[in-house]
């Protein structure tokens, strides 16, 4: 009993570590673009719009409404709702490696869950993908106890967290082929068995979730999403298909090497290997669910972003933990090695990083990608931050919003209040952006925040006007910029 209480706290322990380096100082990082779209739209739900603002990602939209989307707490909230999952899944991955070899190797995956940087930076984000990633290991870890049991109820178990995960964002249509990579691992079921439990996961899904996408048409949402049919972010199953694959790989490499580190990919493939020779079922089990994980954004993906892999970090995870596990109790002295290995690279690797996401995001070490959509570019909040929290103290006039990102300008503003109108990115909206400017300042002195974009035009704005202040974006290539426009001010002639 003492050694169960002792390990019981020694995972509580750990669990509030994960939670603190995640909560601490957690709108360091501004808001980025998606956030502040799923953020408005859970208001929208609040105000009675449960369908249509949430795109594919109705269940993260309705997580927030949940949680509250109100200012001045909406980012935070929705934020720690991401922490607060992502528990749920550090959980059920300490079970699972628990289950898979020992407690010690329980332990390393959430030591290495928490000092991975991958996670650290996108679970500290109100993102569909760090929300659907914990709940994937859930729905791995309920899989797992349907084969081991072979009961109906956890298969019933199973079809639910199937549902929720793609609801959670429609690309989690490519964990449709869990049950069948639990039934295909599964030590000691028969082949009736194992055909009864596929057919209840699987029927039981099919009676839930038609009914609901048919649900969804009627109310007007476009439920192609939901079936995967999204033209600008998947690709079919076409003659491009080879070449998508190949290039898809070398980025989710290149991803890996940036956030894990060829060290820790390198102990992952050496750990798996030999848990497979030592453990043939959970090992083949988390060698196909690392293949679902990473597959569906690798096969399917046209613009693959480093947070569409994030699902299958844990994976990589947990075949260096048990690997690591089995090691250490077949030979104890390998133990000191493994130890000071991994105080090495979390003091060389993981500290900095973290310290960086704490208290100076814009110097964090992210790829290419990353460091525009997160810290340079439009989508980035960076920027609208400063002009929100000037706005709070300039005289009250009503403002105007022609950034990309205006909903996080709007929560940074409050109370003031920002209009965000619509701005498509091909740059239909730019003279209707205009006209709406020239509209409002017929009626008294407005303020317009703006940046020089293809799709937003700062040169037509109405004059005469003013610039008020400019704020850098870091990287010196974009800055925001807010201006005074009188009352009366017209567009000039074109």
């Amino acid at each position: 009993m003492a050694t169960r209480a002792s390990r019981l706290l020694m995972v509580s322990l750990l669990l509030v570590l994960y939670c603190f380096t995640r909560l601490h100082n957690l709108r360091a990082l501004p808001f980025f673009v998606d956030e502040g779209y799923h953020t408005r739209s859970a208001e929208l739900v609040l105000d009675g719009d449960l369908v249509g603002p949430g795109i594919p990602y109705l269940g993260r939209v309705w997580y927030d409404a949940f949680l509250g989307p109100k200012p001045p707490v909406a980012d935070w909230t929705a934020r720690a709702g991401t922490v607060m999952v992502g528990m749920l899944g550090v959980s059920a991955l300490y079970a699972l490696a628990r289950g898979f070899v020992s407690h010690r190797a329980g332990v390393i995956v959430i030591l290495l869950w928490i000092t991975t940087p991958y996670l650290l930076f996108y679970e500290r984000m109100a993102l569909s993908d760090p929300l659907m990633a914990p709940l994937c290991v859930v729905a791995a870890w309920v899989a797992w106890r349907m084969v081991k049991t072979g009961s109906w109820r956890w298969a019933i178990a199973l079809s639910g967290m199937l549902g929720l995960i793609i609801l959670v964002k429609a690309s989690g249509i490519a964990w449709l082929p869990l049950p069948a990579a639990a039934l295909i691992a599964a030590p000691r079921l028969s082949s009736r068995k194992r055909l009864r439990l596929g057919a209840i996961s699987y029927g039981v899904f099919a009676a839930y979730w038609i009914p609901f996408l048919l649900l969804l048409k009627v109310r007007g949402f476009d439920y192609r999403y939901y079936l995967g049919k999204f033209p600008t972010h998947v690709g079919g199953l076409d003659a491009d298909i080879v070449e998508r694959i190949k290039h898809n790989i070398q980025i989710a490499w290149n991803v890996d090497i940036t956030y894990l580190g060829p060290v820790v990919i390198g102990a992952a493939i050496l750990g798996g290997l030999y848990w497979l020779v030592r453990s043939r079922h959970p090992a083949l089990f988390t060698l196909l669910v690392l293949g679902i994980a990473a597959g569906g954004p690798i096969v399917f993906g046209l613009n693959l972003n480093s947070r569409y892999l994030l699902s299958h970090v844990p994976w990589v995870l947990l075949a260096l933990a048990c690997g690591a596990g089995l090691e250490v109790e077949r030979s104890r002295r390998i133990g000191a090695p493994f130890l000071f290995a991994a105080i090495l690279w979390v003091g060389s690797f993981f500290v900095p990083f973290m310290a960086d996401a704490w208290n100076d995001p814009a110097d964090l070490r992210l790829n290419e990608n990353d460091q525009g959509e997160y810290i340079r570019n439009e989508s980035a909040g960076f920027g609208t931050r400063e002009i929100g929290d000037y706005l709070r103290s300039a005289e009250p006039l009503p403002v105007l919003g022609l950034v990309a990102s205006c909903q996080p300008l709007r929560l940074a503003a409050y109370p003031v209040e920002v209009e965000c109108p619509q701005i498509r990115w091909d740059g239909t909206s730019r003279e209707e952006n205009l006209i709406l400017a020239e509209q409002r300042a017929a009626q008294g002195p407005i303020y317009v925040v703006g940046e020089d974009l293809p799709y937003i035009d700062l040169e037509g704005l109405p004059q005469p006007h003013t610039v008020i202040r400019s704020v850098e974006r870091p990287g010196g290539r974009l800055s925001v910029i807010l201006y005074r426009i009188e009352q009366g001010a017209r567009r000039p002639a074109q």
